[in-house]
């Protein structure tokens, strides 16, 4: 079985500091995709996949962002196309950005929180620009 190679492509994950978005910042790095992890409040676990990556040769990148900010989410696109001249792959993971609860305990601005808005300003944001990051 063959393995994927994603070489010279550029991946932009957001909440990859932990969870999900750690682990697809790692497969990704380690199918020879250059990662820039996004984080908000984890900058200590973002640093551990951060060195995780360069640990296995991988080029990565660190960013703070709010996800729920345009403004936020503009500057860390426009600051991965400085730096690596290109998005080819866009993970919109960021969700915990509310208080975690079991989803049957949540309210609908809870469930918005964690799910839709951030993907949503992360996706308009790359789409306002017609996606030519």
């Amino acid at each position: 079985m063959s393995v994927l190679s994603f070489n010279n492509r550029v991946a932009l994950i957001t909440g990859a500091s932990t969870g999900i978005g750690a682990s697809t910042a790692t497969k990704l790095a380690a199918a020879g995709v250059t990662t820039v992890i996004n984080y908000y409040h984890s900058e200590q676990d973002a640093e551990k996949v951060q060195q995780a990556i360069h640990g296995s040769s991988g080029t990565t990148k660190l960013l703070r962002a709010d996800v729920r900010d345009a403004s936020q989410v503009k500057d860390m696109m426009d600051s991965t196309v400085k730096e690596f001249g290109k998005i080819d792959i866009l993970v919109n993971n960021a969700g915990g950005l509310s208080k975690r609860l079991p989803v049957a305990d949540m309210n609908h601005d809870s469930l918005y929180l964690a799910s839709d808005q951030a993907g949503f300003v992360t996706g308009s944001v790359f789409h306002i620009n017609g996606g030519q990051y």
